[in-house]
């Protein structure tokens, strides 16, 4: 809608001790700040948690579902993620349950969760190509 992007994105990872939640955006030179403008505009619509928000979150929730079921197609994936959760709440056999579980996450219960972090004020960074 901006036309300042050429490429758009968000992305999160959960840790033991926390996490992170990034949103990223590559541009022309010059459209920096309408990017950031925009990031900042979804993330306020995400908070609003309105029906377009809801759906948003939704789709993630579906995306994220498949993708760990593609990613539990592999042996080594498997193994990974029994080593990592042995001894968490999620188990170390949740790989099998993993997708149901995301698809049932309420959008509610995801805006409470990250609420905190996204509203916090965000490290922003703007990364320039050397020239030459």
């Amino acid at each position: 809608e901006m036309a300042v992007a050429y490429s758009f994105g968000f992305g999160a990872t959960a840790l033991r001790l926390g996490g992170w939640i990034k949103a990223s955006a590559a541009v022309r030179p010059g459209t920096e700040e309408a990017a950031v403008r925009g990031i900042r505009d979804v993330i306020s619509g995400v908070l609003d948690g309105g029906r377009e928000a809801r759906e948003l979150l939704a789709r993630g929730a579906a995306h994220l579902a498949g993708t760990e079921e593609m990613a539990f197609q592999k042996k080594g994936a498997v193994a990974h993620w029994m080593c990592a959760n042995d001894g968490t709440p999620l188990g170390y056999d949740s790989f099998r349950t993993l997708a149901d579980r995301i698809r049932r996450i309420e959008p509610d219960e995801v805006l409470a969760a990250v609420r905190a972090r996204l509203l916090a004020e965000p490290l922003i960074v703007v990364l320039r190509p050397a020239d030459g």
